[in-house]
């Protein structure tokens, strides 16, 4: 998977990192897209 976060002001930092494994009773959730608002990531 590739998770996406947050690094310096203005930053955004692609990853990679194993499919973790859901416990009993959890789910795994796959998102396809996201979207941020422009005034809001301001």
């Amino acid at each position: 998977m590739k998770p996406l976060g947050l690094g310096d002001p203005d930053e955004i930092i692609f990853t990679e990192k194993n499919v973790p494994e859901p416990p009993p009773a959890e789910v795994l959730v796959r998102i396809d897209a996201i979207s941020v608002c422009a005034t809001t990531w301001k």
